[in-house]
């Protein structure tokens, strides 16, 4: 394969551009949730790469249309991962378990159809719903809304935003279809990345209450429930999850 030094890069730049993905990975270490770390170095260093290295270089380990899915399934599992940032579950077994029941979802979802853009809807709608289940109850159960750091929180939807127009621009101007595609690997993992640490770390005493329902009829709504609340006035966390400041 003959390739400019042009060409080359405009190639190579949505393969090495999916490495942005370690920064998400990272922030989930420090959070110590080894599914998504798991998951976002998947992405990361091989999901995506396989796919443009395939696509761009011809060097594939299936045929082109099977790493399309393997990338394109990574691609949704963001969704429901983002979502999943908002909300403070009581056990990390059922925490897992909503990662894996929410892959095989997506991977059936993307195997079984063949309109993308659909199954991007479908996906969109189903996550933010979550969230907003979420938000709700946590509001009818504690009184008060949940509250994150919204600097981290701004961060992140404005660089996922930034990706997603970059995604849609793509296909407007196919000599720079590279370049965008790239930008949007590098702003939708910079934006998730961000979105990890929104909400605090896990205190001792949660992690102690690892039992996700109350044992017995007639318990507290905190207690009948898989979900807990967010620390109330713990507005301002360091990059390592630790309160810095609080609300009066």
């Amino acid at each position: 394969m003959d390739l400019s030094i042009e060409q080359f890069v405009v190639r190579l730049l949505p393969v090495v551009s999916n490495l942005v993905f370690l920064f998400p990975a990272e922030q989930c270490l420090e959070w110590e949730w080894p599914v998504d770390v798991f998951l976002w170095s998947v992405i990361a260093v091989f999901a995506s790469p396989a796919y443009h290295l395939c696509w761009g270089f011809n060097a594939c380990l299936w045929n082109v249309s099977k790493h399309h899915v393997v990338d394109f399934w990574s691609a949704e599992m963001a969704l429901p991962m983002v979502a999943l940032y908002f909300i403070r579950i009581r056990s990390p077994y059922i925490r897992t378990w909503f990662i894996l029941v929410s892959g095989v979802a997506i991977g059936l979802l993307v195997t079984g159809t063949d309109s993308s853009f659909m199954n991007q809807v479908v996906i969109g709608l189903v996550s933010g719903a979550i969230v907003v289940c979420y938000l709700l109850w946590h509001r009818y159960a504690h009184n008060y809304w949940p509250e994150y750091d919204m600097q981290r929180l701004v961060l992140g939807l404005g660089f996922l935003v930034l990706g997603v127009c970059f995604f849609v621009v793509q296909e407007w101007w196919p000599p720079y279809y590279g370049y965008l595609h790239a930008y949007w690997h590098a702003s939708t993992a910079t934006g998730v990345g961000f979105m990890v640490g929104i909400q605090p770390k896990r205190t001792a005493e949660e992690k102690m209450r690892c039992p996700p329902m109350a044992s017995q009829i007639g318990g507290t709504i905190e207690g009948a429930s898989i979900l807990l609340p967010m620390p109330r006035r713990s507005t301002r966390f360091s990059p390592y999850g630790q309160t810095i400041a609080h609300r009066v």
